[in-house]
């Protein structure tokens, strides 16, 4: 009997184990399974051994070894079920999952629904209101068109109103005038002089309506209306013993405008010259030297500017009349200024001090007399500072300040006559009238004097009243030109208050303590006491700031009323020619701040300054 290795099996899945020997018998009938034919062998099970032995070598097969086999077979296939199975309970978990997330992702996709509405809601809401909002767009823009229809409706009929205000006011003015040859009243009418007996104002009107009108009628009157005047040049005015004379805006024109006016006695006709100039901001005229016996005539220059934001108005006028000004320097050292400037100047300096920190003034200039004239106003005992009811400075006043610095002129305004404490001469507690005159001309100046505001002279400005003596300084020619010299305080510093305290002698404050101990009494102490111990008191302030600031020499000329003369043996005519260059110069300068004239101004100088070192080489050379 022939045997064979078959491999045993502990388990269904064990393999690859040892053969063992079995004997060759006949197959048990196994009632669990059922025989199959050799020819259609199971699927998964081997027909063979596993050593691939032949099958003619095998005519007879092992009963246990085939069921083995099939055990075998049936073990890996429930093996791979079980597998499968494991595989089918991993899908039911991602099942499970991936139903939890359906669910939640309908949540989700219901909130959204819901949000998705409630856009569509605020959208259809949205468009409502869009629709309204352009409707009533659609109504404004038609109101609008409505408003701009009435608004030019009403331009063209206000349009129409005042082009008929304007002809009802022509007829009117044209009314008015023609009613007043029934309603006059005149006052005030001057005498010829004192020696005329006066007259009735009555009679002298009744007088010339009959005489000079024609009236058969005397005409009822009883009140009289005062117009301005406007001119243009076919315009004459006639009036008894006056001439006028007028500077109009306009030639010659269907509209009449403002200008400026000059009267004079007729007497007066011969000493008066006037002259036609292009500056319509000022009117010339000169008053000839034999009325004021003097050794030049006086120019007079009738200055109006109009305001600020006018029609007429310029800023150029300054320059206007500087440059007129200049022209009439040149023939004259007695120039007056006056009228209205509608400048306001406050109390501001109209003049460039001694100790002037201006730039152009310490580059160019080492003579203070080249710059200003104030050292005149010490000698006429006329105050440096004015006093002003106006505490307000426009580009007008600037301009006027500036005007006066670089000419050398003053304003007699708040410093002279009775006008020292300042009036106003406009409303508003404003002063826009003013008189400027050279340095020259204050000897000659007795009064200033603003006026009572009357509406009969004006609408807004007070009369300005400027009264002209030549006598007191002219009796047999006696005054002649001489200089002095005065010691003049430096300037104040407030770097050095403490050692102005200092310097101050204490001796002296209490010997002045104890005079005035000795006046307790007010019947012990004169006038004359009191005069002393003020002196007392200022020159020890005096003397404490000549310790602390120093003290400067300045040498001053008195006026006299003969004609200037140089009293330098070196000023000759090129000299003046060369001062008139320098004024011109620095007037240059002042206006545009340019640097252009500085080489014509530094040769005017550079001419003074070799004359005078000539003329002391000169003057050494005759010493030695």
């Amino acid at each position: 009997m022939a045997t064979f290795n078959v491999p045993v099996y502990d388990t269904p899945v064990t393999q690859n184990r040892q053969f063992q020997p079995y004997s060759m018998t006949q197959p048990v009938q196994n009632p669990n399974f059922t025989q199959q034919s050799p020819n259609s062998p199971a699927v998964g099970f081997y027909t063979s051994t596993p050593q691939n032995i032949n099958s003619v070598m095998q005519p007879m097969v092992n009963p246990y070894s085939d069921t083995n086999c099939k055990l075998d077979d049936l073990t890996q296939k429930v093996n791979m079920i079980f597998d499968k199975m494991s595989t089918l309970d991993e899908l039911s978990n991602k099942i499970s999952t991936f139903d939890r997330a359906v669910q939640n992702l309908f949540k989700t996709v219901e909130k959204v629904s819901k949000r998705v509405d409630d856009v569509e809601q605020g959208m259809n809401f949205i468009n409502e209101k869009f629709e309204d909002a352009k409707k009533d767009v659609s109504d404004v823009k038609g109101v609008c068109a409505g408003i701009r229809e009435d608004a030019d409706s009403a331009n063209d009929a206000i349009f129409r109103l005042q082009k008929d205000l304007d002809e009802l006011y022509t007829r009117h003015i044209d009314l008015q005038t023609r009613s007043m040859r029934e309603n006059l009243i005149f006052t005030g009418i001057p005498m010829h002089d004192k020696f005329e007996e006066s007259e009735t104002t009555e009679k002298v009107l009744e007088k010339f309506m009959t005489e000079q009108l024609k009236l058969c009628r005397i005409a009822e009157y009883d009140r009289a209306h005062r117009f301005e005047t406007k001119l243009d040049d076919c315009d004459v005015i006639n009036c008894d013993e006056f001439i006028f004379s007028f500077k109009n805006r306009h030639k010659i024109t269907s509209h009449r405008s403002g200008g400026i006016a000059l009267g004079y006695r007729k007497c007066l006709d011969k000493c008066i010259k006037t002259f036609d100039t292009e500056c319509k901001f000022v009117y010339w005229f000169s008053v000839d030297k034999k009325v004021f016996d003097l050794d030049e005539n006086i120019v007079f220059g009738i200055v109006y500017i109009p305001p600020v934001n006018t029609n007429y108005t310029s800023e150029e006028a300054f320059n206007e009349i500087d440059v007129e000004f200049q022209r009439f320097s040149q023939n004259s050292k007695y120039i007056v200024l006056l009228g209205d400037f509608n400048s306001r100047t406050a109390n501001l300096s109209d003049f460039y001090d001694e100790n002037s920190d201006d730039e152009f003034i310490v580059q160019h200039f080492t003579d203070q007399f080249d710059y200003t004239d104030v050292h005149i106003l010490d000698n006429l005992k006329i105050p440096r500072e004015r006093n002003s009811p106006d505490n307000v400075v426009n580009g007008f006043g600037r301009k006027l300040l500036d005007f006066c610095k670089s000419n050398k002129v003053f304003i007699l305004n708040g410093r002279v006559g009775q006008d020292v404490n300042a009036k106003p001469t406009s409303r508003n507690n404003s002063v826009i009238d003013y008189i400027v005159c050279t340095s020259h001309f204050l000897q000659f100046v007795s009064n200033f004097e603003i006026g009572e505001f009357s509406k009969l002279f004006s609408d807004v400005h007070s009369p300005l009243s400027l009264h002209i003596d030549c006598q007191s300084l002219i009796k047999n020619n006696e005054i002649e030109n001489h200089s002095v010299q005065q010691n003049m305080i430096g300037k104040w510093k407030m770097e050095k208050i403490n050692e102005y305290r200092k310097n101050i002698d204490t001796d002296k404050v209490d010997c002045v303590i104890s005079k005035l101990n000795t006046y307790n009494d007010k019947e012990n102490i004169s006038k004359n006491d009191m005069n002393n111990l003020v002196h007392e008191v200022s020159d020890i302030l005096i003397d404490s700031a000549k310790l602390t600031f120093g003290t400067n020499v300045y040498a001053k000329t008195m006026l006299s009323n003969s004609k200037k003369q140089n009293n330098k043996q070196w000023y000759d005519k090129d000299c003046n020619k060369a001062k008139k260059e320098l004024r011109k110069s620095q007037r240059l300068y002042k206006k545009s701040g340019s640097t252009i004239d500085t080489p014509k101004l530094n040769v005017s100088h550079k001419i003074r300054v070799e004359k005078s070192e000539a003329h002391s080489q000169k003057l050494n050379r005759s010493k030695t």
